[in-house]
């Protein structure tokens, strides 16, 4: 059977790269790493030669050989003397791991990875955390940062940020080992009650991205939560940045007899 070969679409040639501050090559990198992603190109094609992404991009020839190159060190692409370059391999975890968005889910992620701490300490809590925990600014708490990995892949990156009075009871053994939530459950008999979560899209900055081994400016899912008790009490407020291709969400939506107009739980923000 032939190899596929997708066509090169119409236009293409005058893609834009649209941030003057980013790199040639990265950006086209990247253009190209998502058509491999997406199933454009898929393990074993033919990928088009120098000559052609140069005239299909309006690049450089040095942009081109940059951009191959990251796509060859991350065993993307291979190239075979006299023969060309092909589509060697996918991202290994694409879609591997979800959450239902519950406290059980948010529990079971923190049993199906293991963590690694890399700083635990007490920290002056500034006035945006003060609010959202319910504390006075400058109030002591405590901070552990931490990467949790899945498949021996680092999967997420999480700040926790607790009370002084409840992240005391817990141990360098404890942040880890397991779930957090549930060592204050089983452990310390703290009921947990309900949680905020507010999702949005961010980039890896440079620590982000040594620890989630990405490159810098990737893609990834920011999820920041205020957990409390079952008196309505904050427990902890912890930020997790996920890999964006790792982690996936799903959500039941069931009907409302609300009218739509009334219905609670969304908002528009203008920031």
């Amino acid at each position: 059977m032939a190899p596929h070969n997708p066509a090169p679409e119409d236009g293409q040639s005058n893609v834009q790269f649209v941030d003057s501050s980013v790199p040639l090559y990265y950006q086209l990198a990247t253009i190209l790493r998502e058509k491999i992603i997406s199933g454009r190109f898929v393990v074993g094609d033919k990928f088009p030669t120098e000559a052609d992404l140069v005239v299909l991009y309006s690049v450089s020839r040095a942009t081109v050989r940059g951009a191959l190159q990251s796509l060859k060190d991350e065993g993307l692409i291979r190239r075979e003397a006299g023969r060309g370059t092909f589509v060697s391999g996918m991202p290994e975890f694409t879609g591997t791991l979800k959450m239902d968005g519950t406290l059980n889910g948010l529990i079971a992620m923190g049993l199906a990875t293991s963590p690694r701490l890399v700083e635990l300490q007490q920290v002056t809590v500034t006035a945006q955390q003060a609010e959202v925990l319910g504390m006075e600014p400058g109030t002591p708490a405590i901070r552990a940062c931490r990467v949790r990995y899945y498949k021996d892949h680092p999967y997420c990156y999480i700040i926790n940020t607790l009370p002084v009075d409840i992240g005391e009871k817990l141990s360098e053994a404890d942040w880890e080992s397991g779930s957090i939530l549930q060592h204050l459950q089983t452990e310390h008999h703290i009921q947990l009650g309900d949680a905020d979560e507010y999702v949005r899209a961010t980039v890896a900055d440079a620590n982000l991205a040594r620890w989630l081994q990405v490159r810098i400016g990737a893609p990834l899912l920011q999820v920041d939560y205020l957990i409390r008790d079952s008196k309505g009490r904050p427990v902890e407020s912890p930020t997790i940045f996920y890999r964006s291709d790792m982690h996936a969400f799903t959500l039941r939506l069931t009907w409302s007899p609300e009218s739509p107009g009334k219905a609670e739980g969304w908002s528009l923000r203008d920031e």
